[in-house]
């Protein structure tokens, strides 16, 4: 390794091999520690929007059928 940097001075070679290996621990601990968190807003985000998706697509397809009044039928003059 420290020839390929062709760093002269062992003691900067030996720090160069510790940063390689720290960097990518470093990287995968923010990884860990954020990710799991993004997975749980998108899966309930997604459960919320789906909710009100089938809640509207009932309302819809009750309207058509006439299952479900209008609003300006129910409304009195």
């Amino acid at each position: 390794m420290c020839i390929a940097l062709r760093n002269p001075r062992p003691r900067r070679c030996h720090e160069a091999v510790a940063s390689i290996y720290l960097i990518p621990a470093l990287i995968a601990c923010f990884m860990l520690a954020v990710f799991p968190s993004v997975l749980v807003r998108y899966w309930a985000t997604s459960n919320v929007v789906t909710i009100a998706q089938a809640i509207a697509l009932n309302v819809f397809v009750k309207r058509r059928d006439g299952r479900l009044p209008l609003r300006h039928e129910t409304e009195s003059p």
